[in-house]
């Protein structure tokens, strides 16, 4: 609800899933504490509530911590237990060209109109809170689509983000974390996950299901996850011709 009354306040956009507190469009911010600006403060005048972006059966809270030098980062504004579908609704170039500074992976918000089937297109999903109290945590408010570090997806994305083998959630090397193929997004409810998409409703889905239209599999390379039926994609804003 929040994020609806956000888009009607703001001539029919959404919200940037991360912006800087100096007003530059960066997914680098600098290094003071506060910095960084997400998709919880935008919405945060609406809701009135941090409590609701923190799930109960969510294992890791780091809320309350201050580690330097990344004391900005541990916030419920960057901890949510929910990630946005930021590589999509914030899109940039292929090349990650043209952004604001800093060679930010993500670009402006998208104008909801851009959105051609709202029901079949995630707005957030449940997200793994990677990283722990000593060696501090990666960022949750984003979370990445299955297909966005494979060769056929036109979004720009990190080299180890997506789904499949080889992503930085799935690196057993960070305390806590577990190698099951399903990149950041958290089945931390039954083998499964709570997704809301943009027309509003929500519902629970298995990794399987939510990366339907992918050839997606646990042991999969990310780099080899790659759309395969764009019209059953749940990610991308189109749903037919590119995805992007």
């Amino acid at each position: 609800m929040g994020i609806m009354q956000y888009t009607q306040d703001n001539d029919e956009k959404v919200p940037a899933g991360q912006y800087c507190a100096r007003g530059a469009q960066s997914v680098f911010c600098d290094e003071s504490p506060g910095s960084i600006r997400t998709w919880v403060d935008a919405v945060q005048p609406y809701t009135k509530n941090l409590d609701i972006t923190h799930c109960p059966d969510n294992p890791k809270n780091p809320y309350g911590l201050d580690y330097p030098p990344n004391a900005q980062y541990i916030t419920p504004f960057v901890l949510p237990s929910y990630g946005y579908n930021q590589t999509y609704l914030n899109p940039a170039p292929a090349d990650c060209t043209g952004l604001a500074e800093d060679d930010a992976p993500w670009g402006f918000p998208i104008s909801i109109a851009a959105i051609e089937a709202p029901a079949a297109t995630v707005l957030f999903a449940d997200v793994k809170i990677i990283g722990d109290d000593v060696g501090n945590y990666y960022a949750s408010y984003p979370v990445d689509a299955p297909a966005s570090g494979g060769p056929s997806t036109n979004v720009c994305a990190y080299s180890n983000g997506g789904w499949g083998a080889g992503t930085y959630a799935d690196d057993t090397t960070i305390p806590g974390n577990s190698a099951d193929g399903t990149g950041d997004f958290s089945i931390r409810h039954t083998q499964g996950g709570n997704v809301a998409f943009c027309d509003g409703h929500s519902k629970w889905y298995t990794p399987g299901r939510l990366a339907v239209g992918t050839n997606w599999g646990p042991k999969v390379p990310n780099s080899s996850v790659v759309v395969t039926d764009l019209s059953q994609y749940l990610w991308s804003l189109k749903k037919s011709g590119s995805d992007y």
